[in-house]
């Protein structure tokens, strides 16, 4: 049975197959980011959206009662420039 020689790789098919290897793991790991990501996104969409929802209501009633106040005031100080301010 003859022997066949056992070939080593050059240099070059070293360094090709450990950057194969490195590009393979970072492919995984922006795959991962990717991900986390798109939740992450998604998650300060709903909160934006739950942050409009309840404190532009606030915001609409704060309008409200300052409107109201200066209704108050404007009655009660007719003669006061500062009532038209508000």
């Amino acid at each position: 049975m003859p022997n066949k020689p056992v070939r080593t790789p050059k240099p070059e098919e070293e360094e090709l197959r450990k950057k194969q290897f490195e590009f393979s793991d970072l492919e995984s790991k922006l795959a991962d980011r990717e991900l986390f990501l798109t939740n992450l996104r998604s998650e300060l969409s709903a909160f934006e959206r739950k942050y409009v929802r309840l404190v532009g209501q606030r915001y609409a009633e704060l309008d409200d009662i300052e409107a109201r106040i200066a209704e108050h005031f404007a009655r009660a100080h007719p003669e006061d420039r500062r009532a038209n301010d508000f």
